[in-house]
């Protein structure tokens, strides 16, 4: 019986194992040659047919990146890149002082790390300017320090970040850059359905998410990976609030094994609250925030004022700033992040370059009566609770 001849395509790849075994091997010395032809000399060849290994190895490393990059150009036009934790659209984004919240950002690790097979989602809550984007930016850069981030959602309606749309694809793109094998899944789905880029997020969440993480867990479990949604109440409208709720309850109730879990920061909206009371299972569990800022915030206004004095030392009294006007500072900051922070920029204001003046300007502004003063330091706080204003029904106010 005649045996067929190895086509070029197996004479190529018994080649490259070949290759690949003698290039390991501690027997061959770099002097020596290595193939057909090895030491071979005074003959023609005629005909026949020459594949350059080099060349095919490279060709298949570059149809590789090419198909890796294809994913991530498909997804993009969907997403929302602004809205990821690194995004240079935040930057630099709010984080949280060394010395404060750490209480809460070690609940945090620890419900990740040792509680993932008790609470699939946690709720983080706090009124507004409690530093709850900080303590999710710390928390995000910190899991991807230990390897187990997968994804970040910063939703923010002034900033245009807040599109139900682009949650979903902005996560798979973040997630396919995180998790290796989750990402050859979603080529090959993506290559067979594009048109899922257009469903309604239930099933993009569905088809892109839930599923490829419960086919891979089956074959191989992983560690848990965090996703972090922060700002669920800025997401534009409350029916997109809840359908975001909605959809990672209903993940989490049907797929209990899936390696996800997700910790989701928002403001104590009353439709939130609705939303979570109803969901009597042991998948999620709620933090509250507001309960330590008030010594958080005292201990970040001290810290960065000790920063402010050491940068302008020369320029600065011995005693700045006076125990009464510290005391004031902080009477008026009241325990929220963000009044504290936004002070703290006025004082610390590059262009002005005089802390001293700009805290006695700031105090001052503080005593006045609204609308006295044609300079308002605290512009951007206007900003951020006039939005907050705009969205309490007339009746209610």
């Amino acid at each position: 019986m005649t045996l067929p001849s190895p086509s070029i395509v197996d004479r190529t790849k018994n080649w490259l194992r070949l290759l690949s075994r003698r290039s390991r091997s501690p027997s061959i010395r770099p002097d020596q040659q290595i193939g057909s032809f090895s030491n071979a000399h005074d003959f023609t060849v005629s005909g026949g047919q020459f594949i350059d290994i080099n060349e095919l190895k490279m060709n298949y490393i570059n149809n590789v990146i090419s198909s890796r990059q294809a994913v991530f150009e498909l997804l993009e036009p969907y997403t929302c890149l602004d809205a990821t934790k690194d995004s240079s659209a935040r930057y630099p984004p709010p984080r949280c002082h060394p010395d404060t919240q750490w209480k809460i950002r070690e609940r945090l690790m620890r419900w990740l790390v040792y509680e993932y097979d008790e609470w699939k989602m946690l709720w983080v809550r706090g009124s507004a300017g409690t530093g709850k984007s900080a303590i999710a930016q710390s928390f995000a850069d910190s899991c991807e320090e230990e390897g187990l981030f997968g994804a970040s959602y910063f939703l923010s309606r002034t900033a245009g970040r807040d599109k139900l749309e682009t949650v979903v694809p902005t996560l798979v793109y973040q997630l396919s850059r995180s998790v290796p094998e989750y990402h050859s899944f979603i080529e090959h789905r993506l290559a067979k359905d594009q048109i899922l880029l257009q469903n309604s997020p239930p099933i993009q969440f569905r088809k892109l998410i839930v599923e490829p993480f419960a086919t891979l867990q089956r074959e191989r479990p992983r560690k848990p990976i965090i996703v972090i949604l922060d700002g669920l109440d800025e997401c534009a409208g409350e029916k997109a609030q809840r359908e975001i709720l909605e959809m990672i309850t209903n993940a989490i109730r049907t797929n209990p094994d899936l390696p996800l879990r997700w910790l989701i920061f928002s403001r104590p909206e009353a439709h939130l609250k609705n939303v979570f009371s109803r969901k009597t299972d042991r998948g999620r569990e709620e933090l509250i925030i507001d309960t330590e800022g008030q010594e958080n915030v005292e201990q970040y206004v001290k810290d960065r004022l000790i920063e402010i004095k050491a940068t302008y030392n020369d320029m600065i009294p011995a005693d700045w700033p006076p125990p009464a006007k510290l005391e004031e500072l902080l009477y008026a900051v009241s325990g929220l992040f963000i009044f504290a922070s936004t002070c703290l920029n006025y004082i610390d204001d590059p262009e002005e370059a005089d802390p001293v003046s700009q805290l006695d300007s700031l105090l001052s502004f503080l005593r006045r009566p609204q609308g006295v003063v044609s300079r308002n330091p605290l512009a951007a706080l206007d900003l951020l609770y006039s939005r907050i204003l705009q969205d309490i029904p007339p009746p209610h106010i």
